[in-house]
């Protein structure tokens, strides 16, 4: 088990905490399946931080995933508030992290944590998944690893990562996050750890990660934990 801690971990957490305690208002446009907490018109930044943000673990997992493979073509559908962008570009700073938000106010806030962070290496592009997914992978020589964290419906999960499939190689990683956030999203990652692209994937749960590398003779699905419940129940 890799223990490491990263410097990098103490400056992305201490941005989320002063995220965490910010009380200005941000308007939310929700362009995909929004969110289980409420959808108001205009929340708090600290409210959004504590309740959309992927958990400090999930990050420093996927730090050390992409510091593994060396993953330098990056691929983030869903910047939110810019803390899992931060992590997944200082991971390695030869990347190249292409990030997508359709809120515009998250992606202001995303750009400036990453200004914040000193971070050069990650470019931001506004706008609905469905009109710019297809720019932005047109414009990436292949994928190496991406973390799909947008939209969170069945139909939308499945398409965008059969595009990333489309530009992907024999190591490359995708991160699914909120696998168990709904049925539609249940559905999603059963079907996508089904297709013959995916040789190996990992439940964790609160997210999942399937991998592409050949060296996996047969489908091997690993689940990390085992939900009591319907899984979706744990996110009402």
């Amino acid at each position: 088990m890799d223990d490491r801690h990263f410097y990098a971990f103490d400056e992305a957490e201490f941005l989320r905490e002063q995220l965490e305690q910010n009380k200005e208002q941000m308007e939310m446009i929700d362009l995909g399946a929004g969110s289980k907490k409420g959808n108001a018109h205009k929340k708090q930044i600290a409210q959004v931080a504590k309740n959309s943000l992927s958990s400090a673990w999930q990050c420093q997992m996927m730090f050390k995933l992409v510091d593994h493979l060396q993953s330098e073509q990056i691929l983030e559908i869903g910047s939110s508030l810019g803390i899992s962008s931060i992590y997944l570009a200082k991971a390695n700073g030869k990347s190249s992290v292409q990030s997508l938000e359709g809120n515009h106010d998250s992606i202001t806030i995303a750009k400036n944590m990453a200004t914040r962070a000193r971070v050069q290496n990650v470019h931001f592009t506004e706008g609905n998944f469905n009109d710019t997914l297809a720019s932005v992978l047109k414009k990436m020589p292949h994928v190496d690893l991406a973390f799909v964290d947008g939209n969170h419906r069945y139909e939308a999960t499945v398409d965008y990562t059969t595009k990333i499939l489309a530009k992907a190689h024999a190591s490359t990683a995708i991160v699914i996050d909120d696998i168990y956030w709904s049925e539609g999203m249940t559905k999603a990652w059963k079907e996508i750890i089904g297709l013959p692209q995916i040789k190996a994937s990992v439940d964790f749960f609160y997210f999942g990660i399937v991998f592409t590398h050949p060296v996996f003779k047969e489908n091997k699905n690993l689940k990390i934990i085992e939900p009591r419940l319907k899984p979706w129940q744990k996110y009402i």
